[in-house]
C-alpha cells in the first residue's frame, strides 16, 4: 500500500490531512469543512476585489474629472483674463499716437502687468483654493440673476398696475356707453313711435338719432375689444410673474 499523501485533490481544490477544503488563494490560509462555505468564501473574495477594483475605478474617474474641471476652469479665467489684457492694449495703442497722449495712459500698463501677475497666481492655485474661487463666482452670478429676476418681477407688477387701472377706466368707459345708449335708445322708440303715427316732425331726428345710436354701438364695440385684449395681456403678464417668483 501507498504511503498517506498529506493532502489530495477534490473538484480542483486542495484538502487537508484533516478532510478539511483550503482556500485556493495563496495569501489566504482558511480551510473549511463543507465545501458549500469554501464557495461562499471565494464569492466574498470574487466581490471584494472586484469591488476594490471598481472604487478604485471610480476614484481614478472622480480624479480625472475633476482635473479636467480645474483645467477648464483654470482655462476659463486665462480667456477671459487675456480678452482683457488685449483691450486694454489696443486701447494702449489708440492713445499712443496722439500729441498729448492720455493722461493716464500709463495705467494701461500697469493693469497688463496686473493681469499678467494674476494668471500667474492663479495657476499656482490648489484644488481648495481652486474651489473656494468657483464658489464666489457662482456666488456672485447667482446674486446677479436673482438681482435681474427682482428688477423684471418689479417692473412686471407696475406693468400689471398699468394695465389694471387702464382695464377700470375702459370698464368705467363701456358702462357710460351703455348708459347713453339706454337713454338714446328710449329716444328712438319714443321717435319712432311718432313716426310711426304720422308725424314728419321727428323724421329727420330719428335719422340723426340712428346715426348717432351706430356711432355708439361702434365706439362701445372698440371700447370693448380694447378691453378684452388688456385683459389678455394682463392674464399673460400675471402668469411670466408667477413663473419668475418660482425661480
Amino acid at each position: 500500500m501507498s504511503p498517506l499523501r498529506r493532502t489530495r485533490k477534490v473538484y480542483g481544490v486542495e484538502k487537508t490531512l484533516g478532510h478539511r477544503f483550503k482556500c485556493p488563494s495563496s495569501r489566504c490560509h482558511y480551510s473549511f469543512v463543507k465545501y458549500e462555505k469554501l464557495e461562499k468564501h471565494l464569492q466574498d473574495i470574487h466581490l471584494t476585489t472586484v469591488q476594490g477594483i471598481r472604487h478604485s475605478q471610480n476614484a481614478i474617474q472622480i480624479q480625472h474629472d475633476y482635473d479636467n474641471n480645474t483645467f477648464t476652469f483654470k482655462s476659463n479665467i486665462f480667456k477671459q483674463l487675456d480678452e482683457i489684457n488685449d483691450k486694454l492694449k489696443i486701447a494702449e495703442e489708440k492713445y499712443l499716437p496722439l500729441k498729448n497722449g492720455h493722461p493716464h495712459i500709463g495705467e494701461f500698463g500697469q493693469c497688463r502687468n496686473s493681469i499678467s501677475l494674476l494668471k500667474v497666481e492663479i495657476n499656482g492655485f490648489n484644488d481648495k483654493q481652486i474651489r473656494q474661487l468657483n464658489n464666489i463666482l457662482v456666488n456672485k452670478v447667482a446674486a446677479e440673476e436673482k438681482e435681474k429676476v427682482a428688477t423684471l418681477v418689479k417692473k412686471l407688477r407696475e406693468e400689471i398696475k398699468i394695465l389694471v387701472n387702464d382695464l377700470n377706466k375702459k370698464n368705467k368707459i363701456i358702462t357710460e356707453l351703455k348708459e347713453k345708449y339706454k337713454n338714446l335708445n328710449v329716444k328712438y322708440l319714443a321717435l319712432k313711435k311718432d313716426h310711426d303715427s304720422g308725424d314728419d316732425h321727428y323724421t329727420e331726428s330719428r335719422r340723426l338719432l340712428e346715426r348717432e345710436i351706430d356711432v355708439l354701438m361702434r365706439r362701445n364695440l372698440e371700447i370693448f375689444e380694447e378691453a378684452e385684449a388688456t385683459k389678455i395681456r394682463n392674464r399673460e403678464l400675471e402668469n411670466n410673474l408667477h413663473l419668475l417668483e418660482q425661480q
